[in-house]
């Protein structure tokens, strides 16, 4: 009997054991919690990539209305004439010798590759006054005569050396004004600009120091050269003194107004 029984047990065939144990299911709670931190991310960037660009969008088209290229390369152009605070004229021959030279001189610094001049200990360069004049031609025009001569003050000068004809000129540069051009206007085939002077920190920063009060206002008036470029052939008075600081507002109905 007991042998019967044992034989039995062996016809019977055990199951085979799972030699991989099975994986623990994953909860679908945790899928859809981390589908859903996934999903608000992407939200999320997409949200401030949309309001990045609206807002760049915005600012150019703001440029581009207010045509503020253009308002910043001719305040580039004027710079070293506004520089000198020349008074107001109506011809370039009324300027005296040394403003014209003056701001020849700025152009020169502010512009040309100065790597090509000779340099002393003390930072000067010797530039020959026919460069001075190309300088001055690229401001005024055509049709100049020059004076040449020592130009400047105690604190800075150009000294011209007559037996040469040369100038010593600093290779850094002092700011007095800085223009802001804040209207363009085309009259009579000649450009106006309206720009106000600003004391500046640093030239590098004059640009975007849109919210400083003007020190004076003024209208420079340029007609294009042969060469597709400009010249300045005159200046006005708008405003100056304390009453340009109330006038350099853009809100103020009377900004424009000439005195």
């Amino acid at each position: 009997m007991e042998e019967n029984v044992t034989m039995m047990e062996q016809a019977v065939e055990k199951p085979a054991k799972d030699s991989h144990p099975k994986k623990k299911k994953s909860h679908p709670h945790a899928k859809n919690r981390l589908a859903a931190l996934v999903g608000a991310l992407i939200l999320l960037f997409a949200v401030v990539g949309f309001a990045t660009t609206i807002i760049l969008a915005t600012n150019w088209v703001t440029s581009m209305v207010e045509n503020q290229p253009e308002k910043d390369k001719f305040a580039d152009f004027i710079y070293p004439l506004v520089m000198q605070d020349p008074p107001a004229f109506e011809d370039v021959t009324k300027l005296q010798q040394s403003t014209v030279l003056a701001a020849a001189a700025w152009n020169f610094v502010l512009n040309a590759d100065t790597s090509q001049y000779e340099k002393d200990e003390f930072g000067f360069m010797t530039v020959p006054q026919s460069d001075l004049e190309v300088y001055a031609t690229m401001l005024f025009g055509e049709g100049l005569t020059f004076d040449h001569q020592s130009i400047g003050d105690s604190q800075f000068s150009f000294t011209y050396n007559e037996e040469d004809g040369t100038y010593n000129i600093a290779d850094s540069s002092m700011f007095t004004y800085v223009p802001r051009v804040t209207e363009i206007q085309m009259i009579e085939g000649k450009i106006h600009l309206r720009v106000e002077y600003l004391t500046p920190n640093m030239r590098l920063n004059h640009f975007g120091q849109d919210k400083q009060e003007a020190v004076k206002i003024m209208k420079y008036i340029l007609e294009e050269g042969q060469d597709g470029g400009y010249k300045v052939t005159a200046i006005e008075t708008i405003l100056s003194g304390n009453a340009a600081s109330s006038s350099s507002d853009p809100s103020n109905p009377d900004s424009s107004a000439e005195s």
